[in-house]
């Protein structure tokens, strides 16, 4: 993933959203717009001439290859995404952000190996997007529970996301960065592409990775820390969790040990990464290892 992709990232980015007529669109539509996002347009079959808070609807994203946008968040059911996110990137968008959830396995596969050719970032699937504070809102993530600041938040988990962030504001700790990775078992940019993001991102002093059970992904994560400047607070959701059962996502499922919350601490731990033992303890957490750095 190119770092530079944040430079993009900011609300003078032209957004397209398929699937806007929605209920659940709409109303992610109207956050986005409120908070200052360059809407150019939307798309929904069969829905032509329709308007959503301001925001004109054609019936394919297609159609708004003239607008030229920048970013695109695909709000369609599972079946629909790879056919939808192709047309996306067809557009030539460098921000591709997939809400929808179960998307099938060998979907996401050809289309994260599609965007890598095309310059695309895809957030997702099933995630509640990309969020930088007062800059850019690309999804789902609640702007008002954010500030400014210098610690980038990763997560497989959108709820975790929303309530790290709000815990770290409340506690006076803003975000350069929060990304949602996605809870599917295959995302299209990984904890670990973004964690190399972060390392390179000037604005970015700290990092809180959420994890969950299930999956390579805090193991790949590992890997990128071991080789980092800034330091790394993790936490990992599902240490109770009961074996061969998903735990909220298709991609929390505990098969064996390597997959359970107690390897994947140990794991962190032994790349530098402090492990915090709660969600709560995190911001505190933090917040030391700012000072310890000034």
């Amino acid at each position: 993933m190119n770092p530079a992709l944040l430079d993009s990232l900011d609300k003078d980015a032209r957004v397209v959203i398929a699937g806007i007529t929605g209920q659940y669109a709409r109303d992610q539509t109207r956050t986005m717009v409120e908070f200052g996002m360059n809407v150019v347009a939307g798309a929904a079959p069969g829905r032509a001439g329709q308007v959503v808070w301001g925001v004109p609807v054609f019936d394919a994203l297609a159609e708004t290859a003239d607008l030229c946008p920048t970013i695109a968040i695909v709000y369609v059911s599972a079946a629909r995404v790879a056919a939808v996110a192709r047309e996306a990137m067809d557009l030539g968008v460098k921000l591709l952000v997939i809400a929808a959830e179960g998307v099938p396995l060998h979907d996401t596969m050809r289309l994260r190996a599609e965007a890598v050719r095309r310059g695309c970032c895809i957030v997702g699937p099933n995630t509640v997007g990309l969020l930088r504070p007062g800059r850019c809102l690309a999804g789902s993530l609640v702007p008002d529970f954010a500030r400014p600041g210098p610690v980038c938040v990763l997560s497989r988990s959108g709820t975790l996301s929303i309530q790290i962030v709000s815990l770290l504001s409340r506690s006076g700790i803003g975000q350069s960065l929060c990304v949602a990775v996605g809870g599917d078992r295959v995302v299209g940019s990984t904890p670990a592409e973004w964690l190399q993001v972060a390392e390179a991102d000037p604005s970015t002093r700290a990092v809180v990775l959420i994890g969950e059970v299930g999956g390579q992904k805090e193991y790949q994560a590992a890997e990128v820390i071991e080789t980092m400047s800034k330091p790394v607070v993790a936490y990992i959701a599902g240490r109770s969790a009961p074996q061969d059962t998903p735990m909220g996502h298709v991609g929390a499922v505990v098969r064996e040990y390597r997959d359970t919350a107690a390897a994947k601490i140990s794991a962190l731990e032994s790349a530098g990464a402090t492990v915090s033992p709660t969600l709560w303890d995190v911001p505190g957490i933090v917040a030391g290892l700012l000072e310890e750095a000034r």
